[in-house]
Formats: structure tokens, sequence, C-alpha cells
């Protein structure tokens, strides 16, 4: 900016943000000194308040652009801020789902190990199951098989009595057409208290109340037949015997 007259030229100074405060006391100082000159000069008076003015418009200018940074930085400042959230954010959900990872893994594992645990309990209880079973059906056939031999003990004895009941009834116990050996036990019996017993093969001390199974002969007593593996009678093979009460 420039302002010409008859006499001289003068050339405005260009003004930058740093020599403000400068160029203020520079002025100040000028229309101190230079008062009474500006007084008889009208024309420098112009110049001085065109400067003035200059200098008003210039700091206006200043003041909006430092207002323009103002605003510049707090944008700055709250993009760098949203940026820094997201990013806490994004750490903060990673962290959370490493941790719920883990979690989920140790949980995991230990139910694994409970339910291998609960399988094991379960295959044990059921080996213990099916071998209660198999012992209850083995009772069952040592049941049934007890329970057969004693029909067949009971008809034995049913039968013996109706011989020994046939031969009370008989003419003559110590006949001489009796020549088995079935015979001969109940030639050697004798009548107590209206019963026939016979006497032991074995010791002929004492009376006979073993039966032998399976070839059902009563010809043992209770102290003999611990001592014998056959039949006296029939020479069988004696599996067992049953005492028999008269």
């Amino acid at each position: 900016m420039a302002v010409q007259d008859n006499t001289e030229t003068l050339s405005l100074p260009f003004f930058n943000p740093h020599e403000c405060l400068d160029f203020m006391e520079f002025v100040n100082g000028s229309l101190h000194q230079k008062q009474h000159h500006v007084l008889q000069q009208p024309k420098q008076q112009k110049i001085l308040n065109a400067l003035s003015q200059e200098f008003v418009d210039f700091m206006e200018f200043q003041g909006f652009n430092e207002s323009l940074q103002q605003q510049q930085q707090q944008r700055e400042i709250d993009l760098f801020l949203l940026i820094e959230n997201e990013r806490f954010r994004l750490v903060l959900q990673r962290l959370i789902g490493q941790h719920t990872s883990t979690v989920l893994k140790n949980f995991e594992s230990r139910v694994s190990y409970i339910l291998n645990k609960k399988d094991e309990e379960i295959t044990k209880a059921n080996t213990k199951m099916i071998e209660l079973v198999n012992y209850v059906w083995k009772l069952e056939t040592e049941k049934q098989l007890w329970q057969r031999t004693a029909w067949e003990a009971e008809a034995a004895v049913v039968t013996l009595n109706n011989a020994l009941q046939r031969v009370k009834e008989s003419d003559d116990a110590s006949s001489e057409c009796c020549s088995s050996s079935d015979d001969r036990t109940v030639a050697d019996a004798r009548t107590t208290e209206g019963m026939v017993v016979v006497p032991c093969r074995v010791c002929a001390s004492r009376d006979s109340c073993m039966l032998m199974i399976p070839c059902r002969h009563l010809c043992c007593c209770r102290t003999c037949d611990d001592k014998v593996q056959l039949c006296p009678v029939c020479s069988s093979a004696k599996n067992c015997s049953i005492e028999v009460f008269f």
C-alpha cells in the first residue's frame, strides 16, 4: 500500500504476525516523537491513520486466523480422541474374547473330565449289574435244581414207604426166595413201634436214615454216610444223600 503527493512518495511496510508488537511500539513511538510534525502536516496524518487502520485490520484478521487454528486443533483433538477410543474398544474387545475363550476351554475340560468319570461309573455299575444278574440266574438255576432233587427225593421216599408197606404185609420176611439185594435189605428190616426199620448196610449197628441219590436206596446211617462214595446196595455213584425222618 502506498500514498503519493507532489513532494514525496511513502511506501507502507508489510507486517507479519511475529512483528506485531514491535510494530505497535514503533507506531506509538513515532506518534509521540512526531506529534507536532503530524499536526502541522495533514498528509502525514492521513498516512498514519491509514497505517493504524491497516494494523487494526491485520489484528482482526490475525484473531480470526487464530480462531480458525483453535477450531482446527479442536477437531484434531476430537479425531484423536475418537481414534484412541476406537482402538481402546478393539483392544478391550480382544482381551474380553481371549478371556472368554480361556474360561470356556477350562469349563469344557472340567465338563469333559466329569463326563468321563460319570461314564466310568456307569460302566462299572453296568458291569456290577451284569454280575448280579448272572448271580441271580445262578441262584435261580440252583434253586430249580434243588427243587427237582427234593421232588425226586420225595418221590423216592414215597416209593420206599410203599415198598416197606408191601414188605410189612408179606407173610414171611425171611423167605429163601428173597435173593436180591433189595430183598436182603427188607429181610434185615425190623419192626419198631409199627414201622419197618432197615439197619445200616455199613456198620449194621444203627438204623438207616440216609437216602442215596440218584439210586434212591435207604441203606446208610448218618455217621456212615460221610464215609461212603458208592451206594452199599447197588454200588452206583452217590451224588448226594438226603436224611429221611420217620
